[in-house]
């Protein structure tokens, strides 16, 4: 089980990971430096990997001339990603995670809230899972009630999907 510290969304290469940058943000990540983005546009001949997150919290890779692939296709322009795909850049197989299921710590602000959708109290020790786009708490069986519908909270359109393999 994560800690709160664990960031979401992310890319996990297995021995480190690649935070997504704040909503509305975009940072390169060069192939020859594949442990730290940065907002300066890739030089003439540099490859890589454009990461970047829509207003809407909606996660993007865009290749400079860099073989991506994303769940075993080549992304036209831009992939957008879902929790759990597999993808393949500079020779690494990556992870993308988005959801991860979290213990509460006692300076948690969630603590004394409820869940969305069985309104169950949520208490320090409690495992959640939070929305990616909105935020609201979950608990881990409420979300997996929720794979494939649509997230409880008013005007959150985002569909949740399987967990597994964290």
């Amino acid at each position: 089980m994560a800690t709160e510290s664990v960031p979401v969304p992310r890319l996990d290469f297995g021995g480190w990971y690649v935070a997504f940058p704040e909503r509305g943000s975009y940072e390169f990540l060069a192939s020859d430096d594949l442990r730290a983005t940065r907002a300066e546009p890739p030089g003439e001949d540099e490859s890589g990997v454009w990461i970047g997150r829509a207003e809407s919290g909606i996660c993007v890779l865009m290749p400079v001339r860099l073989e991506v692939r994303r769940s075993g296709l080549r992304p036209v322009g831009l992939a957008v990603l879902h929790h759990g795909d597999e993808v393949y850049l500079a020779g690494h197989s990556v992870k993308y995670h988005e959801v991860q299921p979290t213990v509460l710590v006692g300076t948690s602000r969630q603590v004394g809230g409820r869940c969305v959708q069985c309104r169950t109290r949520l208490t320090e020790g409690a495992e959640i899972i939070r929305c990616p786009l909105c935020h609201v708490p979950y608990c881990i069986d409420c979300w997996d009630f929720l794979i494939g519908r649509k997230c409880y909270s008013r005007g959150c359109n985002y569909s949740p999907c399987e967990v597994g393999g964290m």
